[in-house]
């Protein structure tokens, strides 16, 4: 155990020293080193992963594997083939400025529902309330 100790106070050492502050940052370490078997922190994402492409930019994307191969479309845009083909069914046959009218709808659709759950939850609150008066 002593020389897990040390292991990881030299590891620890090593992160400020290569720049990797805004990793530390990112990333959180468990509660306890039981989790992991060498005893070094297990790294964990404490935030999203940020989409890296644009709804406008897979679009651009697909339209390039329909003119040409899905290897050379996958090259241009330095994507896997594997992502075209995931794109095709997620995006069949969509504009640009669908795709903009879609993300717009789902944004107003994820607002709408929330709405629709706080006002189910308030109505569950009254009735509740009503029926500790009586």
């Amino acid at each position: 155990m002593a020389h897990n100790n040390t292991v990881i106070a030299q590891f620890m050492k090593l992160i400020p020293r290569h720049g990797f502050e805004s990793l530390a940052k990112q990333w959180s370490a468990p509660r306890t080193l039981a989790d992991n078997v060498l005893g070094f922190p297990v790294l964990r994402r404490t935030e999203m992963k940020k989409a890296r492409f644009t709804d406008e930019q897979i679009v651009a994307a697909l339209r390039d594997a329909e003119a040409t191969t899905v290897l050379e479309a996958a090259r241009k845009h330095q994507i896997s083939e594997g992502s075209i083909h995931l794109w095709r069914k997620q995006y069949a046959g969509i504009e640009t400025s669908d795709v903009r009218e879609l993300k717009r709808l789902k944004d107003e659709n994820a607002r709408l529902k929330k709405l629709l759950a706080e006002r189910d939850l308030e109505v569950e609150v009254m009735k509740e309330i009503q029926a500790k008066k009586w």
